[in-house]
């Protein structure tokens, strides 16, 4: 699931060719399978204030 708290943003991993918005009041979901192990960027694409730049994070894939 994916929501917001404050503003709109838009959750990203660019290498599974995720995207989905995250507004406030509502909750998406997002599914998707990933198809090889490692370590992956999740950033936010859409721009939602001054720490923006910083919104980033990582996905550990195990196994696949």
């Amino acid at each position: 699931e994916i929501h917001s708290k404050d503003v709109d943003h838009n959750f990203n991993i660019p290498d599974f060719v995720v995207l989905m918005d995250a507004v406030p009041g509502r909750i998406n979901t997002v599914w998707f399978s990933p198809d090889q192990a490692g370590e992956f960027a999740i950033q936010c694409r859409e721009y939602c204030g001054l720490i923006h730049y910083n919104m980033r994070a990582k996905l550990f894939v195990e196994g696949a």
